[in-house]
């Protein structure tokens, strides 16, 4: 397994700033049981960033949201080197909050073929 798939420091989106600043954009994009709210970075050399969110309203014990998050980076890692191909927009990274809106645990297969289709969304808006 190479090191392509991994998914480091430096694209977890993790400040408070970053989060609230892509929360404010009306940028979204909807495939349920997930929800994409993004912002297109203006930076010299930024690095594409995401974080993952699951409402504690919908679901109480953390171990749920945990694992929900969980599943939704693993669809991302790997799903990571499509959204990253050489003919997306270089000069365009983008900052991701990926939201999780079912009130039930969805399984990882309908979860990896929705974030596939969300990057394969982004990737369309963005070039």
């Amino acid at each position: 397994m190479g090191r392509k798939y991994r998914f480091p420091a430096k694209f977890r989106l993790k400040s408070r700033k970053s989060i609230e600043a892509v929360f404010a954009s009306n940028e979204s994009v909807l495939c349920h049981p997930l929800l994409c709210r993004y912002r297109i970075i203006t930076d010299v050399g930024a690095q594409p960033e995401a974080a993952f969110a699951v409402p504690k309203k919908n679901f109480r014990k953390s171990v749920e949201r945990n694992r929900i998050k969980r599943l939704m980076r693993e669809a991302f890692r790997l799903n990571r080197q499509e959204f990253l191909q050489p003919d997306a927009n270089p000069n365009a990274p983008l900052q991701m909050v990926f939201v999780y809106l079912d009130r039930k645990i969805s399984p990882y297969n309908i979860i990896h073929q929705q974030m596939s289709r969300i990057l394969t969304s982004l990737r369309q808006k963005v070039s």
